[in-house]
């Protein structure tokens, strides 16, 4: 019984490995989305300190295609992620910017 359990183990590691890297490049597709709608959405916000963040949020599209591509390929790595979190910081603190902006 025990061999039929190991067995079952065996081939469902390569399934969850398929899984978890199908999800990490709907992620990162997912952010370069948000990256380019934020862009898109700051873009026409006549607000200079909004203007401002733009730049900065252009010069990471490189870096987030880089991290793409990356999982494509099924090896993210730990500066991967760190580009992550480092863009989805700049996404959020540009959107709040506006907000706090408009009010």
């Amino acid at each position: 019984m025990s061999s039929a359990i190991g067995a079952a183990e065996q081939t469902a590691s390569p399934a969850r490995e398929r899984r978890w890297l199908s999800l990490s490049v709907i992620a990162v597709a997912q952010l370069m989305v948000a990256l380019d709608a934020t862009i898109a959405e700051l873009a026409g916000d006549p607000l200079a300190d909004i203007q401002d963040r733009l730049p900065e949020l252009r010069d990471q599209r490189d870096p987030v295609a880089a991290t793409a591509q990356n999982a494509l390929a099924g090896s993210l790595t730990q500066e991967d992620l760190e580009t992550l979190v480092f863009v989805l910081g700049r996404i959020e603190a540009a959107l709040r910017a506006r907000a706090v902006a408009s009010v």
